[in-house]
């Protein structure tokens, strides 16, 4: 009879072990989950607020050089000075800005009245169908220099007494963009990359990809990150401003077979 109180006694208390056991070890595998996830989430908040610091920086970057040139015409448009004179002005401007490499004044014909370039200028007024509003002035979509360097024009269309008075339009260099971009690291292998509206990569922080910069890459419909952009971008995501993280944390297998983690900020908002 005891032998049997002492079986009963065994297999109860395996019983109470087991059902003890259960729950501690649900409870570990919920808090592993918990903080792996936890952990991830920490990550993309992180590598978000990267994201939107450096979008920021580029905006402010890019507007106010556009602010600068709008400056200058209202200084060409409103002072009545001469030709002589405001061709001494934009060479000062050209000088004293290393972003500019070239400023010319045109007529409303398109015919050039004077530029900070000694000899024929090298700009030309784009299509307005091709601009977009920084700062209320007019930029063309970046694109690589005869030196693989990104640039734009700037473009205002002056007006006097309320009638269009003719061009005024700079070549903006973005080589400063490059060394932000350059300078985001997160982690060991962490980059960051820009890419144009029409999905141009301008550039790349990867020192190893720096190459296809240079071929002007179109990453629209291949690269993960891009096409959720585009994808929230075309939903009209309200969270499409700087500073916002525009489509959720997209994971990939990079050509070097590593897993990737990658988070975006949209620079649509430059006004």
């Amino acid at each position: 009879m005891s032998l049997k109180i002492r079986h009963i006694a065994v297999r109860f208390a395996l019983i109470l072990a087991v059902a003890a056991a259960l729950p501690l070890a649900a409870f570990g595998v919920v808090s592993i989950l918990s903080l792996q996830r936890g952990t991830r989430e920490s990550v993309v908040v992180g590598n978000r607020n990267v994201a939107a610091r450096a979008a920021e920086e580029i905006r402010r970057y890019v507007s106010a050089n556009a602010e600068i040139l709008k400056s200058l015409a209202a200084t060409l448009q409103d002072s009545g000075l001469r030709l002589e004179q405001q061709q001494q002005i934009l060479e000062n401007y050209v000088i004293d800005l290393r972003e500019f490499r070239e400023i010319t004044l045109f007529d409303e014909a398109g015919g050039v009245l004077t530029s900070s370039r000694i000899g024929p200028p090298k700009v030309l007024i784009p299509k307005a169908d091709s601009l977009r509003s920084v700062a209320g002035v007019g930029m063309s979509p970046i694109h690589l220099d005869n030196d693989g360097l990104p640039t734009a024009l700037f473009a205002i269309h002056l007006t006097h007494l309320n009638q269009r008075n003719g061009w005024l339009v700079g070549e903006f260099s973005l080589e400063e963009m490059w060394r932000m971009v350059d300078e985001v690291r997160i982690g060991d292998q962490g980059y960051a990359l820009v890419v144009a509206p029409d999905g141009t990569l301008v550039a790349h922080g990867d020192p190893d990809k720096k190459a296809l910069v240079a071929q002007a890459l179109n990453l629209a419909g291949h690269h993960p990150l891009v096409t959720a952009v585009d994808r929230m971008g075309s939903e009209g995501n309200s969270q499409a401003a700087v500073g916002e993280p525009s489509a959720a944390p997209a994971e990939y297998v990079d050509e070097g077979g590593r897993q990737q983690l990658a988070v975006s900020s949209r620079i649509d908002d430059l006004n």
